[in-house]
């Protein structure tokens, strides 16, 4: 699996290289350039996430309602059809299909300060059972977030950090970003 990752400060896009149905090359040889991005919220708007399958060429909105008008802040692409989205307010969502439809994950209630407090700005998977997400709650006690699956986000966990401090991203050597 080839992969390129792209970031600014408003927009993350991930490219995939993969075989999947339903997002294929004309040339029928199983492999498509896949590629996702996730935006800030926009003045009179919500925040956008929208997918490629044709390396970038044409771009197709993928906004899950799970998400509202929040800041999209981080996106794991595990397949071309699987992967998590995070954003404000501890919001996680995940789809099977591409993005057409979009599961609201349950994130553990932060300690110290309203939900809606909290952002949740990165997010990778080894595999499509662990994942990790990581963010900042910047009213709380506990200002650093960490939260670990081994269940494909049916229920997430909280981890303690070492430091009281917000992360950005999260990696691991191998995962899919």
């Amino acid at each position: 699996m080839k992969y390129f990752i792209f970031f600014s400060r408003f927009v993350f896009i991930l490219f995939l290289i993969l075989s999947l149905g339903g997002c294929r090359n004309d040339d029928s040889s199983g492999e498509a350039l896949v590629g996702w991005a996730v935006a800030d919220v926009l003045v009179g708007g919500g925040g956008a996430i929208i997918n490629s399958c044709n390396g970038g060429q044409n771009w197709t909105n993928k906004t899950p309602a799970c998400t509202g008008f929040l800041d999209n802040n981080g996106v794991c692409a595990l397949t071309g059809l699987k992967g998590w989205v995070v954003s404000d307010s501890n919001n996680i969502c995940f789809t099977t299909d591409g993005g057409s439809t979009w599961i609201n994950q349950a994130a553990p209630a932060s300690l110290g300060a309203p939900t809606v407090s909290s952002a949740l700005l990165g997010v990778t998977a080894i595999d499509e059972k662990r994942a990790w997400i990581v963010g900042t709650n910047p009213l709380g006690n506990e200002r650093s977030l960490i939260y670990h699956t081994v269940d494909g986000g049916n229920v997430w966990h909280r981890q303690v950090s070492p430091v009281n401090t917000g992360f950005r991203r999260v990696s691991f050597a191998g995962a899919r970003r």
